[in-house]
């Protein structure tokens, strides 16, 4: 299915993040309203990494910190890991900016500090290319096909 995916578009970075017990952004804005994003570790043999989770959430209008209040959570995987975050349809009517923040947790707090120093976390946004709308697939078909995706990845 990713094959599929990589075949309609590209992945474009947002930034990396070492996640930390505070809300960070990633560096780059969101600019598509697809709501498909990419996530992916490197730096440590994720195997040994404690019991871990992160914490995704979209942040609209930096100027006004207009904050999602539905996060996502996520687990270090050796894997890219597949997320939908929803863009309301009345923010992308209006082009409303938004950004990628992260946030750790852990099970054992202190302990996994030196651990996650050394872990990286990336963030890439899924952009169509110009073969899909050769094609004639419009926003709402890709969207489908991208969540079918997330579907088959976190059944």
């Amino acid at each position: 299915m990713t094959i599929l995916l990589d075949d309609l578009g590209i992945w474009r970075n947002l930034g990396q993040l070492i996640a930390e017990p505070e809300w960070q952004d990633f560096s780059n804005e969101a600019l598509e309203g697809l709501s498909l994003f990419r996530v992916r570790y490197s730096g440590i043999n994720l195997l040994e990494l404690p019991l871990n989770r992160f914490y995704l959430r979209s942040v609209y209008n930096r100027i006004s910190n207009f904050v999602d209040r539905r996060w996502l959570r996520i687990y270090p995987n050796q894997e890219s890991q597949y997320i939908h975050l929803p863009y309301p349809e009345e923010f992308r009517n209006y082009q409303i900016g938004r950004w990628i923040q992260l946030k750790r947790s852990s099970y054992y707090k202190g302990r996994d500090e030196v651990v996650c120093a050394n872990l990286s976390v990336f963030i890439d946004e899924f952009v169509p290319n110009d073969i899909s709308k050769q094609i004639q697939l419009n926003q709402a078909s890709i969207n489908a096909i991208a969540l079918a995706v997330v579907n088959l990845q976190n059944p």
